[in-house]
Order: C-alpha cells, then sequence, then structure tokens
C-alpha cells in the first residue's frame, strides 16, 4: 500500500522521545516500511531524518526557542493556540501534496482539528487514530469527517473508545513496542529503587511518584523532558536529593531501557487517566513491576501479575506496596508486554487500512 502518515507537529517523531506518540509513529512508519509499504511520513523537518519523512514545518513547535523562554501557568493555554496557529499552515499546505501524490491510504495522527475537516481534500480514505482525552479541537474536525465516505477512527484503548462513544464510531488498536529494544533483568540491581519517566508536566505529575517512593522508603529516579518549567521548579525541584530522588534528564533509548530494568519498581501516578500509556508497556517489557492508579487505560495493560493498582486520592500504605510490587515476577512482566507487540500493532493497522479502503468503494 502506499501510505501517507500525518503527525503531530509539537515534538520531532524521532530518538530520544519526547513521549508515546512520537514514539508510536516512529515504530509504525518503521515497520510498515519494512513490510513492503511505500510510507511518507508528513511531520515536522527536526524529525528523524532516516525516516521517509516529507517535512510541514520548519521546526517541532515545543522545540521552538520563543516558547521555550515563557513560563508559568498560562503556557499551556499559550501553547495550544500558538499550536493551533501553527498547525492550521502546516497542514493547510500539506493537503494538496498529499492530494496530488495519489495515496491508497491516509493515516492522520495529528492533534489538530485542520487534516479531519478537510478530510474530503486529501484525496485517499482516511483512518484517524485518537490519542487523546476528548478535547474540543479534535471533536470539532471529527464531527466534519465522520460522515465522509472512506472516514474511519481508531482509539488506541478501550477506555479512550468509551470517552469518544458520544462522537464517533471507532475500532481499537492498541499501541505496540518492538520487545527487542528493551532489555530484559532478571532482577534489578538493588531492592528498594524505583523509576519515573515521561514528559514533565503537571497531567503526567512526577512529583506524586517521588513522594509516593519517598514514603515508601525506595530511592527513585526520574527520566523525561520538562514540558513545564514552572511544574518542574516548584513541584518537582524541591523534592530532588543527590541520594534519594535524582532527575537524569532526558535519555537516549538505551540508557532508559537499562534504567528501567534497573529498578525493583516503576510508578505512574498521573493527574489525568492515561489513554493508553505506553510507559506501562515499557517498563514491563523491561521486566520491572509497576504501581499505578487504577485509572483510564492502565488495567487493560497491567494484570495482577505485573503490577498493583492504588486509588487516586486514598489513604495508601505506600511502603507496603511498593514492597508487594517488587516481589512480583519479572518473567510474568516481560510476557505481559509480549501482549503488546510492535507485530500486532503493525497487523492490525494492516487490516484497519484494507477495511477501510474496501469500505470507502462500497459505501
Amino acid at each position: 500500500m502506499k501510505i501517507a502518515i500525518i503527525a503531530p507537529i509539537q515534538h520531532p517523531i524521532g530518538k530520544p522521545f519526547r513521549g508515546g506518540v512520537e514514539s508510536q509513529l516512529w515504530f509504525l512508519t518503521r515497520g510498515l516500511v519494512s513490510r513492503g509499504h511505500d510510507v511518507k511520513l508528513f511531520a515536522a523537518s527536526d524529525s528523524d531524518s532516516s525516516l521517509p519523512l516529507h517535512p510541514i514545518v520548519d521546526s517541532s513547535v515545543l522545540n521552538s526557542e520563543r516558547l521555550q523562554k515563557h513560563d508559568g501557568r498560562w503556557i499551556e493555554k499559550y501553547r495550544r493556540f500558538q499550536r493551533n496557529r501553527i498547525a492550521d499552515q502546516a497542514y493547510s499546505h500539506m493537503i494538496d501534496v498529499v492530494c496530488a501524490s495519489k495515496f491508497d491510504i491516509v493515516h492522520n495522527n495529528s492533534l489538530s482539528k485542520y487534516p479531519l475537516a478537510n478530510a474530503h481534500r486529501l484525496g485517499a480514505p482516511v483512518v484517524t487514530t485518537i490519542h487523546t482525552p476528548v478535547f474540543k479541537e479534535v471533536v470539532e474536525g471529527a464531527k466534519a469527517a465522520r460522515s465522509r465516505k472512506g472516514s474511519d477512527f481508531v482509539c488506541v484503548s478501550r477506555f479512550l473508545q468509551e470517552s469518544w462513544r458520544p462522537y464517533i464510531e471507532s475500532k481499537v488498536a492498541y499501541n505496540g513496542v518492538d520487545l527487542n529494544g528493551w532489555h530484559f533483568s532478571e532482577q534489578p540491581d538493588r531492592k528498594r529503587t524505583a523509576i519515573w519517566y515521561g514528559r514533565i508536566n503537571r497531567q503526567k505529575a512526577p512529583h506524586m511518584a517521588v513522594r509516593a517512593a519517598l514514603e515508601a522508603g525506595f530511592s527513585i529516579s526520574l527520566y523525561g523532558l520538562a514540558e513545564d518549567m514552572s511544574y518542574f521548579e516548584t513541584m518537582v525541584k524541591p523534592l530532588l536529593d543527590p541520594e534519594r530522588a535524582v532527575y537524569h534528564g532526558l535519555a537516549d533509548h538505551s540508557e532508559l531501557s537499562l534504567a528501567i530494568g534497573k529498578a525493583a519498581v516503576a510508578v505512574f501516578l498521573p493527574e489525568w487517566d492515561e489513554p493508553f500509556g505506553l510507559t506501562f508497556v515499557e517498563a514491563l517489557a523491561c521486566g520491572t513491576p509497576i504501581v499505578a492508579y487504577q485509572s483510564g487505560a492502565a488495567p487493560e495493560i497491567i494484570d495482577k501479575d505485573s503490577g498493583i493498582f492504588v486509588e487516586r486520592n486514598a489513604n495508601v500504605n505506600f511502603k507496603q506496596i511498593f514492597t508487594e510490587a517488587s516481589q512480583l515476577s519479572r518473567e510474568n512482566c516481560r510476557n505481559r508486554a509480549k501482549q503488546f507487540s510492535m507485530d500486532s500493532m503493525l497487523a492490525n493497522y494492516e487490516r484497519i487500512y484494507s477495511e477501510t479502503i474496501q469500505g470507502a468503494s462500497v459505501r
């Protein structure tokens, strides 16, 4: 198949990954190419140049110097305005290129309403993957696209599918990980160590992971991009300690894989409900059990043999929870991660692409 993949432009599609969407699209693009498909990725120009890239914006939006200089609680509102303005310009220029290239299928992963609202101009059937909770911009675009012939939707979890049900009908295709890229550790380096990694912002709430680990008597390492510096400075930095809570910055893939495997537990206690949670699968692939809230898509990924759930806003004995989690079988964790393999994800999307193409011809 000749496939156009439309990426979000908030971050580059390349290592070190800023988040789960960037990781998923990098692996999806490479995986489809390896399976013989003719793929073009429409993304920011600072994405991985080894990908079949067609740049649509000079620099990813949240990498731009002027945005990084801004600070304060109003930063998200400001960034959303900037994202929408820059995204509309980038995707509007992309439309004619996609249409002229005569793709068999367009796979839209953008966080913008523009490709959805203009799906009729893309010249091919469109599959849109929903990666996020319900928010206004995408709802507006989905309403425009949902009745179009040859426009289908995919959610990355059953939780997300239910969240979006009032607005769209969708299929579910779980994200996948390349298990060979995540080093399995049979034993952690030390018994009372924890790890958190991801984008450092209020939604992901790494400060909650740090507090829980310290309360449990575990040391903790943090990895990831400090996306909201105001939050980092006020909520995370005061908790850091050279011996007990250390921030290591944005690590490359190999360093991160080894660090996860060395930890006795991975802890994720976000303020939002995770739409999928690629970090869950990656940690399990390294053999590391998880402590997490029983919310969002977490129960679809973590089972009783690979992690322990806690209730948000409950009085939790983290010392007991962390100790019990650290005693779970690391081999069971690895086996659970195999349920979310890259091969499964690629096969699911190949099937969905074919169904959408076939449906467009008979509707």
